[in-house]
């Protein structure tokens, strides 16, 4: 029997080879968009071999009743957690000028499901309740929060400790036949071996900027090599079996001439709404030539959108300055917010609250999600 959490109604386990591979089957009509179920079944595998998530860094869990243990149990309810790296700092004390940036561990909670025949008897408020306390536990290590991404609406995770954030996004139409793009000469695209060294360099300025005196507590998810390479290899996955005619997506993103600001993006091929997802910009850049910058990544973006059949770009929590290129980019710019869907969703572990009144959440961007 797998290492467990028991209370004297459930227990809070994970799921055998062969239970994981039933769960992924029954919610593959939730999630699968435009892959076959064997399709599904062999991303949900691909995408956990990555640097991120092999190793321990996913964990399966699901809730099972306690007085059915010994015969391993009905599954009531399912879901998975993502560890990932996270910097937290806090509020200066006595005057300092710098303050501490501590290194932690949050978790990414993910594929909540609770099967047809088990839903309405509140067994995933249980399951995300016990996995709460077991995650701030886990492995001695020190876990600074965890996270989920409503689908639901802000009130439900609210109840249960995740306290809803910003949830903001600007959305770029892309049009057929897309618009000649903006400013050319200053951008130029990434590709897979371009992604570390500038994530190193995002980590070590988000680090420096975590440092300065600030009056709430502040987290943010380390925009590191692991986590694009994640977002990177599902979307080469799923792109080199919808559209086979371009296969697996190359350019991840694109960085002007000067190499002082960047963007990465990644592609969802949802049925519902397919778009090309920014994952990141990074602007170190001077005020002059900001705007034509911006307007050039955005416009490379919308042409890969296009070039993919993607019907919009997407940015979540854009800076004005983004808002602003992006309007020069194309007519129709829409701004979002998010009352349903994707709804970031934070609990922190420790003294102090989890609300936007008491955290700040940099870099809420498309990133973090999982």
């Amino acid at each position: 029997m797998p290492t467990a959490t028991t209370t004297t109604t459930y227990l809070l386990r994970h799921p055998t080879p062969t239970e994981l591979t039933h769960i992924r089957t029954q919610h593959s009509t939730c999630w699968a968009g435009a892959l076959s179920v064997s399709q599904y079944l062999t991303r949900e595998d691909h995408i956990a071999s990555t640097h991120l998530t092999r190793n321990g860094g996913m964990t399966q869990w699901v809730l099972v009743d306690a007085a059915d243990a010994d015969t391993g149990g009905h599954i009531l309810a399912s879901c998975e957690a993502i560890q990932k790296k996270a910097f937290v700092s806090h509020p200066p004390v006595d005057g300092e000028k710098r303050v501490p940036v501590e290194e932690v561990v949050a978790y990414g909670i993910g594929s909540v499901f609770t099967p047809p025949e088990c839903r309405g008897k509140g067994y995933a408020k249980v399951m995300l309740a016990m996995l709460g306390e077991r995650l701030k536990r886990r492995g001695g290590q020190r876990v600074g929060f965890s996270v989920l991404y409503s689908d639901i609406g802000k009130q439900f995770y609210a109840k249960l400790g995740w306290l809803p954030h910003k949830s903001s996004h600007i959305e770029l139409p892309v049009r057929t036949p897309t618009p000649a793009r903006l400013h050319p000469s200053r951008v130029q695209p990434l590709y897979h071996d371009d992604i570390a060294p500038l994530c190193a360099l995002d980590t070590a300025a988000l680090r420096t900027a975590l440092s300065t005196r600030h009056p709430k507590t502040r987290v943010a998810f380390v925009p590191d090599y692991s986590t694009m390479h994640w977002h990177h290899s599902r979307e080469e996955f799923i792109g080199a079996c919808v559209r086979p005619d371009l296969g697996a997506p190359a350019i991840k993103g694109c960085i002007t001439t000067c190499g002082t600001r960047w963007m990465m993006w990644g592609r969802d091929f949802s049925v519902a709404g397919p778009r090309l997802y920014v994952l990141r910009i990074v602007d170190f850049g001077p005020e002059e030539g900001r705007r034509e910058d911006l307007a050039a990544m955005l416009s490379a973006a919308v042409e890969e959108a296009g070039r993919w059949g993607l019907g919009r770009v997407v940015v979540w929590s854009p800076a004005e300055s983004v808002v602003g290129a992006a309007r020069a980019v194309v007519d129709g710019v829409v701004g979002v917010e998010r009352e349903c869907e994707s709804i970031p969703s934070l609990m922190m572990y420790g003294k102090g609250g989890s609300g936007e009144a008491e955290v700040e959440w940099v870099l809420n961007e498309k990133y973090a999600w999982c």
